[in-house]
């Protein structure tokens, strides 16, 4: 379908303009890759590919979903390989850019197949310089490779429904895409009615063995996927049953928004660069070019609409684009118990530009059409580019978040690459245990290592450490170790880390030889084991205990025992001040810690201030440290010896102001 001479303005080479093209869409997709937002679901795929490379764990199951099945999973193995070469979240980053660049070629190739050169560069242009194409083009999260997979889909299907020279490999090829996708995100099957429906209308057009191979491929693919499903029946079943017991709450028109901001990015500036204005200007422009892009899909839509009526290439050109671009809208127009997400929508890419691009060809036959498309279509792409640049720099503005989740990429980079370097060479199993505020899959994937956070811990009042191996603290706020864990954590080779607002980290290691030799630390030593399997070993009070003062203790806990019925055991010391008539003058509780947590060994550190009332006769008193679980509201014998009893006392002499 070639509408104009296949010649390019300005008697460019034709593999110059498509070049440009190209370029831009890896420009507009790698710049400033550092402050792509990095957050739970970015990391997950990550987490489960050094999982296989440092803990041999091969995944059988990806991410759980909240909407539906647990995804399959085949992004952990995607994203384990550019971990071989290179340990860093970058590295992961690049590969996906890379991957969801080249979809701009295979979108400029099936284009101009389908609507000739320039129609084919109007829709690549299009497709490349989309904000929220882009955006969901620097993702690394399970449906990260969304468009790459849709352009080679395209690429391959489409010729042979079209009428067009297609190749059997082509096709084949398209028909591998389609399980490769289907094994990355669960909400990828929706692409399956879309395709069958265009397999049963082309069916003669249709080559049987690409056809076969493809579908054996599937459904090999598809039984991997059911195994996997069937390591956690359970859940899955209840998802399942959850989502369709649901039922439906009426039709909405937000999968039809959603598929055409792919196209015009409407709502993309307020999303994501609301808080960076450039001016009062720059809303109206990019006002301008949404309204411009909204009719020219519209126009593409009716003019696909009309084409039904008449035989030949364009007839089936418009059944491809309205069944590849409304089947999802139709089945994202029913309205669930769960919310209708745009990412849901990528699987009508790239029919929007398509169409788009079929609506804005026929100006070029006029006289000035070459001059308004090409001048329209630029500013169309400068417009978006600037809006993608102002998204980026409020993530330079704000790249650090609470507990590591959504920090950019440059930062978070920084934080794994310090753990990293303090990771290296140090002994024990996989996964790596550390101190750190963040989410495991979220610490895995920035640090390019499988690790697990220890949860539970509150530096620098409550601290663990271990005699088996060194553990990797990542300190937020940049404080330096107090007195009493100064011996406990290596500050020579830590790495101090700052941050745009002055948020300041430091990355420091453990020393395990001081958790072996922990009894040589407490003050005054204890040893008294207790029902829970913890042993106090000691504490050290410091300080003058007045009225109106506090009594600054810090106690030191082992684990000495695991039993299973301790997984759910959440154990807690308290402090209660009493007097000699038995009066709880004060009472402070401790941190709590769940015993699943727990590691043979493990020495927890626990820095407490009870408070003095004002009025508090001068005397002697107790100070009682007793074990108490407030989830389950019962309390842990200690042992003098052989002897129970239910707390330990520390004598206190209250002195006058």
């Amino acid at each position: 379908m070639v509408y104009l001479r296949n010649h390019t303005p300005g008697r460019l080479p034709t593999w110059l303009l498509t070049a440009i093209i190209i370029l831009i869409g890896v420009g507009v997709r790698f710049m400033q890759m550092g402050l792509i937002r990095y957050g739970y679901d970015q990391s997950y795929p990550a987490y489960q590919a050094t999982g296989l490379l440092d803990g041999g764990i091969w995944p059988v199951i990806g991410q759980p979903s909240s909407v539906f099945l647990d995804n399959p999973a085949l992004m952990p193995y995607v994203q384990a390989l550019p971990l071989l070469l290179f340990r860093d979240p970058l590295a992961v980053q690049a590969l996906i850019l890379i991957l969801n660049s080249a979809a701009v070629w295979f979108v400029w190739r099936i284009a101009t197949e389908l609507l000739g050169r320039y129609g084919g560069w109007i829709a690549a242009f299009l497709f490349a310089v989309s904000p929220w194409v882009v955006f969901f083009s620097r993702t690394t999260w399970v449906q990260s490779l969304v468009p790459f997979f849709m352009a080679v889909i395209a690429w391959g299907l489409w010729p042979t429904f079209a009428g067009k020279s297609a190749s059997p490999f082509g096709f084949f090829a398209g028909a591998v895409a389609i399980t490769l996708l289907s094994q990355t995100y669960i909400q990828a099957w929706g692409i399956l009615p879309q395709v069958v429906l265009l397999l049963i209308i082309f069916r003669r057009r249709v080559p049987r063995k690409p056809l076969l191979a493809g579908t054996a491929v599937f459904v090999a693919a598809t039984g991997v996927y059911l195994y996997g499903l069937a390591t956690r029946p359970e859940v899955n079943t209840l998802k399942a049953s959850g989502f369709l017991a649901e039922g439906w709450q009426g039709v909405t028109d937000i999968g039809l928004r959603h598929a055409a901001r792919f196209v015009n990015s409407i709502d993309f500036r307020p999303a994501y660069a609301a808080g960076n204005p450039a001016g009062p200007i720059w809303p109206v422009v990019s006002n301008i070019a949404v309204i411009f892009l909204s009719l020219s899909l519209l126009v593409g839509v009716v003019r696909a609409v009309f084409a039904l009526r008449r035989p030949g290439e364009e007839r089936h050109l418009a059944v491809i684009m309205l069944i590849w671009f409304f089947v999802p809208v139709l089945m994202t127009s029913v309205q669930g118990a769960f919310d209708i997400h745009p990412h849901y929508l990528m699987l009508t890419l790239p029919a929007g530009h398509i169409l788009t691009a079929w609506a804005i060809v026929p100006l070029l036959r006029y006289k000035i059409g070459p001059i308004f498309v090409a001048t329209t279509i630029i500013l169309v792409g400068l417009v978006f580019a600037h809006d993608l640049y102002r998204a980026n720099e409020l993530v330079g503005r704000y790249p650090v978040w609470p507990e590591f989740d959504g920090w950019s990429l440059e930062a978070g980079s920084d934080v794994g690459r310090a753990m990293r370097e303090l990771l290296v060479g140090e002994p024990g199993p996989f996964p790596r245990r550390i101190v750190a505020a963040g989410d495991k899959s979220l610490m895995s994937g920035l640090s390019a290592t499988f690790v697990k956070p220890i949860g539970g811990i509150d530096y620098p009042d409550f601290t663990v450490h271990s005699p088996a191996q060194s553990l990797i603290y990542v300190i937020e706020g940049g404080e330096a170790p107090p007195s009493w864990l100064r011996d406990f954590i290596d500050m020579e080779e830590a790495r101090s880390l700052e941050f745009a607002g002055g948020t300041k980290i430091i990355v420091a290691r453990s020393k395990p030889d001081a958790a072996a030799s922990i009894a040589n630390f407490p003050q005054t030593p204890v040893q008294w084991s207790s029902e829970a399997g913890i042993t106090l070993l000691g504490y050290t009070l410091d300080g003058p205990v007045v009225p109106g003062g506090l009594i600054d203790i810090v106690t030191y806990w082992r684990v000495d025992e695991l039993k299973p019925e301790q997984a759910e055991w959440y154990v807690a010391p308290s402090y209660q001040l009493i007097d000699l008539n038995g009066n709880k003058v004060s009472n402070v509780g401790g941190h709590g810690q769940w015993a699943y947590r727990w590691e043979l060994g493990d020495v927890y550190i626990e820095h407490v201030l009870v408070p003095i009332p004002e009025k508090t006769d001068s005397g002697s008193y107790s100070l009682e440290i007793n074990l108490f679980d407030s989830v389950h509201q019962r309390p842990y014998t200690l042992f003098d010896g052989q002897t129970p009893v239910a707390a330990y006392p520390i004598a206190i002499e209250l002195k006058p102001e």
